[in-house]
């Protein structure tokens, strides 16, 4: 009967102990409530497509900064913090690695109040911040700031309803967000907390992103140069004497003049400009050799003495004859462009050369072919013949990028008598 109660007793025991440890899991801390606020936010609140806001955490880390804001209506008791105080001038926001402090501001920059705080960016440049003000009670306010206009909003959000069992939920459900007050404000200063350094901001920030924009793009496009303008080790624009050309024959190209009409381009710049521009068909040996191609050649383009590289082709014996074989040959050959090069064929892209203003277009083409020559010239009985695939990789010309790349001037030919009539 000792045992029986004994272990009656026991049972009672472990499930009390376990009935309190449950319960001690189920409390939050005011972070662990913050920390669900956030993640509530970042999945549910809608926000504004039309006012994204733009903090250029690309150039400012804000780690060790104080913002700085105002608002007609700071004194309100509907604004942040829910005071109402007719002492207050200014807002502050002084960020610290994961922690921060709003300071409520009034005349002489007097300190008149300060809250300690956690915040976060979300990825769509949100500032949340958490208030813990009691182990009980939290708050919870998003912030929507544009460094270059200097404008923002901020907006206090809660769960609409069963805020207690705090559940992050979809709409209908307990534990929607929403958010319940919206106020608008001015951003007064941007500075280094320890230092009180003023940071760049508005007009002068703006012509600082516009600058910096530019230098990414110019980075972006040496790079895709670096790695998209090369084929065998054969570069795009790279002066035709660098390579062993032979067999070099004159090549009718075709180019869209500025009204966007085919035109053959060395009878067009002869024309207009009164200058020789002329294409050549050359044979080489690159200086990449790829085993499943026998046969290589540019195109170079020519005026004034300067030859560069415009065209490189490439063009591969079938190991079967036939459009079947030829496209299963094509879809491994594409996978390793795509791959290794980053090319899609008929997909265009942008590049710049080093120490070049211009900017070129460039795209890669492919085809089956009988002996190089593309499919659609030839006639019913050789389609059926087909044995060859070729890729080329090429810069796109038109009118406007030779005359610049060359430095071609138009020309009236002197030829034309314009007086007498």
């Amino acid at each position: 009967m000792n045992k029986f109660f004994l272990k009656i007793l026991f049972i009672l025991i472990f499930t009390l102990l376990s009935s309190f440890v449950n319960a001690n899991e189920l409390l939050e801390t005011p972070e662990q409530k913050i920390e669900m606020d956030f993640n509530c936010f970042k999945k549910h609140v809608k926000k504004d497509a039309g006012q994204k806001p733009q903090i250029l955490r690309n150039l400012i880390d804000f780690n060790g900064k104080t913002l700085k804001v105002t608002a007609k209506n700071i004194r309100n008791k509907n604004w942040l913090l829910s005071n109402s105080n007719n002492k207050i001038e200014y807002i502050e926001f002084a960020f610290f690695s994961e922690k921060a402090t709003i300071s409520l501001i009034g005349r002489e920059d007097k300190t008149l109040r300060t809250y300690q705080a956690i915040w976060e960016i979300t990825n769509d440049n949100y500032f949340l911040l958490g208030i813990p003000y009691t182990k009980n009670i939290t708050e919870t306010y998003a912030l929507s700031i544009n460094l270059e206009t200097l404008r923002g909003k901020i907006g206090g959000y809660v769960f609409d309803e069963n805020r207690e069992n705090r559940k992050c939920v979809e709409r209908g459900s307990y534990g929607m967000l929403s958010v319940d007050i919206i106020e608008y404000f001015k951003v007064v200063e941007l500075s280094e907390t320890k230092t009180s350094k003023k940071l760049e901001i508005g007009k002068k920030l703006s012509s600082k992103i516009k600058k910096n924009e530019e230098e990414n793009k110019k980075l972006s496009l040496l790079k895709i140069y670096e790695k998209k303008s090369s084929l065998f080790g054969l570069r795009l624009l790279d002066e035709a004497k660098l390579y062993s050309l032979k067999n070099t024959k004159k090549f009718d190209k075709i180019i869209f003049e500025s009204k966007g009409f085919p035109v053959k381009a060395n009878e067009f710049f002869l024309s207009k400009y009164q200058s020789d521009l002329e294409f050549f068909k050359s044979d080489l040996l690159p200086p990449i050799i790829n085993k499943s191609f026998q046969n290589y050649n540019v195109i170079t383009i020519n005026n004034n003495g300067r030859s560069v590289i415009s065209e490189v082709w490439a063009i591969a014996t079938l190991p079967f004859d036939g459009i079947e074989s030829c496209k299963t040959f094509q879809v491994s050959i594409e996978k390793a462009l795509k791959d290794k090069l980053e090319l899609v064929p008929a997909e265009k892209f942008d590049f710049r050369v080093p120490n070049k203003k211009l900017i070129f277009t460039g795209v890669l083409e492919t085809f089956c072919g009988k002996d190089g020559k593309h499919y659609a010239s030839l006639d019913t009985i050789e389609f059926n013949n087909i044995n060859s695939f070729t890729i080329i990789l090429k810069v796109e010309w038109n009118e406007q990028n030779i005359v610049s790349f060359f430095s071609i001037k138009e020309k009236i030919s002197g030829n034309i008598d314009t007086k007498n009539f």
